[in-house]
C-alpha cells in the first residue's frame, strides 16, 4: 500500500502556527511528516437508511499533513465497542475522488484606513487565481462595516472584478464582528452519497479591533467546530488574539510584499485539502431505540493518543433489513426502487443506483437500448447517479440497463416520454358555500369553472384549519412506478370522495372511497368506507385521481393515503403525483 503525503489541514485539528519562511521570507508549509504516526480527525457519522452507517474522515500525519493512498484493510472498525468483519457488512472506503465534493471559501478583507490596498488586491487576485475545480469563493470587506463583494462563485473573471472595485474603509475595524458573520456564513453539507461541502473562513487584518461591539470571546466561542484561517501583516496586529481565532492555521507576512505569498500558502493548503479525506460506509445489524457508538482507527499506528482515532454515534431506531441487491431512486417510500420512470419530452431526469450488500466498492454502467431519442450519461463518481436525456416525443420508450460491474449485479428501468411533470398536484377551492356535503360543492354555480383560487401541493394533503364554509377538489395525475395491489385512504372534515381513473381519462373515474361525517386529521379508520378495495395498478401508466371535499364549520382537513407494493400507508407524495392539465 503507497501512501502519499499531502499538505492537508482537517477540521478539528489543534491549531498549528504557520510562521516558517523560505529563503525569499515567505511563509512556506511544515515538512511532511515522518513515521508510522497519524491522526484521524472525525467530520461526520450518521445513519442512513435502510441500514447503512456513513463515517467520514481524514488522516494526518502528526505535523497536520493529509495522507492519502490509505487502502480499507488498513482500517479497523469498532461497533458498541465489538470489531467489524468486512465480509459480513459490504464495508466500503471511498475518497473524495468517489463524491460529489466542494470546498467553499469565505474571505473576509480588512479595508479599514491605511491598509495597503493595491497589495491587497493583488494577493487576493492571487488567491483566487489558484482556486481548485472544486471550490467557490465568496468575499466580504470590513472596517467598520461589513460588505459582501461577491456571494459563493467559481467564475475566476468575475470574482477579479469584484475585488478590483473594493474600496477603502473608514479607521474603526470591527475585527471580531467579522470573524462571528464570516464562520456564520460558512456552508457545510454531508449527504452521502451525493454531496458534500466543506467550508472555511479565511481573514486577512493588519490591525486590532476598535469597533468593540463583540468581544474576543464572543468570537471564539463563535468558531465551534469551523475552521478558521489567518493572515496577520505588521507589527499593529494583536497575534495572540489572533491565534485564538485561526483554529486551523495562523501564517505571518512581515510586510505587504509578503502578502501575495501569505495567501498563496493558504490556498495551497486549501487546494490540497480533500487528499487526506476518506467514506467509509457498511451495513449494520443494530436496530432498535438507541444511540450506538463507532469508532474507526489504523491498524498500524504508532499515535496512541486520543486523536488516533474517528468516532462517534448513530441512531438505530429507524434503521431495517434489505435485500441484497441492485435499486434504482430507493428510498423510504420506494423500497424496492422503481423499475419504470416517467420524463417530460424533451427533459431531463436523474438516476441513482444504490447497491446493498455487495462485496466491492460498486462501479457502475448505464445502457439505453434507444440512443436516438433517449440517452443516458453517468455523472458522478464511480457512475452511481447518471442523467436521461430526451429528445423523442410523447409516448417513446427506453429501457436502460445498469450494472454494477464490480458486483456483477444488473436491473432494468423503462423511461417514457410523457407531458406530465412529477412533483405536485392541483388544489382548487371555493369560498362562501354553506353545508357539509360534497354535492352543496358540485351544484354550486361557481362550480367548476370558477373557483376562489388554486395553488399546487407537493403531496396529496391540504391545508387544515384554513376557513369555514367552503369546497375544495385536488386533482391531477397518480404515476405508480411498480406494478401491483394497492389500497387508498381519504380522512377529511367534513364529507369528501375519492375518484380513480381506469387510465388518464377523468372521464373513466370510479368513486373509491369516502368520508360521509368527519375525521380528525389523517384519522384513516374512523369510517369503513373511507377503505378502497384492492386496486390493481400498473407501473409506468398514468392514472386520473380527484378528491371533491366540504366543509362547514369548525375544523377542516383533507388528505389521501395509500398502501402499495413493499411500503405500508403513507400520504401519497408528490414524487407519484402530476398536477391536472386543461386538454
Amino acid at each position: 500500500m503507497k501512501r502519499f503525503f499531502t499538505l492537508v489541514i482537517s477540521s478539528l485539528i489543534v491549531t498549528l502556527i504557520f510562521c516558517s519562511k523560505d529563503d525569499e521570507g515567505n511563509p512556506v508549509g511544515p515538512e511532511p511528516g515522518t513515521g508510522n504516526s497519524y491522526r484521524l480527525v472525525t467530520g461526520y457519522v450518521k445513519e442512513r437508511l435502510p441500514n447503512l452507517v456513513d463515517v467520514m474522515f481524514e488522516v494526518t500525519d502528526m505535523e497536520g499533513n493529509g495522507v492519502e493512498g490509505f487502502e480499507l484493510d488498513d482500517f479497523a472498525i469498532l461497533e458498541e465497542g465489538t470489531l467489524l468483519k468486512p465480509g459480513g457488512t459490504a464495508m466500503q472506503l471511498n475518497s473524495s475522488a468517489m463524491l460529489d465534493y466542494s470546498i467553499q471559501t469565505v474571505l473576509f478583507l480588512d479595508v479599514s484606513e491605511g491598509a495597503k490596498l493595491d497589495q491587497i488586491k493583488s494577493a487576493a487576485s492571487t488567491f483566487v487565481d489558484n482556486m481548485t475545480s472544486n471550490q467557490s469563493i465568496a468575499i466580504y470587506t470590513f472596517s467598520d462595516r461589513i460588505t459582501m463583494i461577491s456571494d459563493y462563485s467559481s467564475d475566476v473573471s468575475a470574482l477579479k472584478n469584484a475585488i478590483n472595485g473594493i474600496q477603502i474603509g473608514s479607521a474603526t475595524t470591527d475585527l471580531y464582528g467579522s470573524v462571528i458573520l464570516g464562520v456564520n456564513y460558512i456552508e457545510e453539507m454531508y449527504d452521502p452519497p451525493n454531496r458534500v461541502i466543506q467550508g472555511q473562513l479565511v481573514l486577512f487584518t493588519d490591525g486590532t479591533d476598535t469597533k468593540g461591539s463583540r468581544t474576543l470571546d464572543m468570537a471564539v466561542s463563535s468558531l465551534r467546530d469551523k475552521n478558521v484561517y489567518v493572515i496577520a501583516m505588521g507589527s499593529g496586529v494583536n497575534a495572540d488574539a489572533l491565534k485564538q481565532l485561526a483554529n486551523r492555521q495562523y501564517i505571518e507576512a512581515a510586510d505587504e510584499s509578503k502578502l501575495v505569498g501569505a495567501f498563496t500558502a493558504v490556498q495551497q493548503i486549501l487546494a490540497n485539502w480533500e487528499q487526506g479525506f476518506y467514506w467509509i460506509n457498511y451495513m449494520t445489524q443494530q436496530r432498535g431505540l438507541a444511540s450506538r457508538s463507532v469508532k474507526v482507527f489504523l491498524t498500524d499506528n504508532d499515535n496512541t493518543g486520543d486523536d488516533a482515532s474517528a468516532e462517534g454515534a448513530f441512531a438505530s431506531s429507524l434503521l431495517y433489513s434489505l435485500d441484497a441487491g441492485l435499486y434504482i431512486n430507493w428510498a423510504p417510500t420506494r423500497p424496492k426502487g422503481v423499475d419504470s420512470l416517467y420524463v417530460k419530452a424533451g427533459n431531463t431526469a436523474i438516476l441513482q443506483a444504490m447497491t446493498v450488500g455487495g462485496q466491492e466498492a460498486p462501479s457502475y454502467t448505464w445502457e439505453s437500448d434507444n440512443t436516438g431519442q433517449i440517452q443516458v450519461e453517468p455523472f458522478s463518481p464511480g457512475g452511481s447517479r447518471a442523467l436521461v436525456h430526451t429528445d423523442g416525443d410523447i409516448g417513446t420508450a427506453a429501457w436502460i440497463t445498469v450494472t454494477d460491474v464490480a458486483n456483477n449485479l444488473v436491473v432494468k428501468v423503462r423511461i417514457r416520454l410523457t407531458k406530465y411533470v412529477l412533483g405536485s398536484i392541483l388544489r382548487e377551492w371555493w369560498i362562501g358555500i354553506e353545508g357539509s356535503s360534497v354535492s352543496n360543492l358540485t351544484s354550486s354555480a361557481d362550480y367548476p369553472d370558477n373557483p376562489t383560487d388554486f395553488e399546487y401541493l407537493t403531496s396529496f394533503e391540504s391545508p387544515s384549519d384554513v376557513v369555514d364554509n367552503y369546497g375544495q377538489r385536488i386533482r391531477g395525475y397518480l404515476h405508480p412506478q411498480v406494478t401491483g395491489e394497492y389500497t387508498f385512504w381519504i380522512a377529511s372534515n367534513d364529507n369528501s370522495v375519492l375518484y380513480l381513473s381506469t387510465d388518464q381519462n377523468p372521464d373513466n373515474s370510479e368513486e373509491i372511497c369516502k368520508v360521509t361525517g368527519w375525521t380528525n386529521v389523517r384519522e384513516w379508520d374512523k369510517f369503513t368506507q373511507q377503505t378502497s378495495k384492492a386496486i390493481s395498478l400498473e407501473g409506468g401508466k398514468v392514472y386520473y385521481i380527484e378528491a371533491l371535499m366540504k366543509e362547514s364549520t369548525a375544523s377542516d382537513n383533507l388528505a389521501v393515503a395509500w398502501m402499495g407494493p413493499n411500503f405500508d400507508q403513507v400520504v401519497i407524495d408528490g414524487t407519484y403525483l402530476s398536477p391536472w392539465i386543461l386538454e
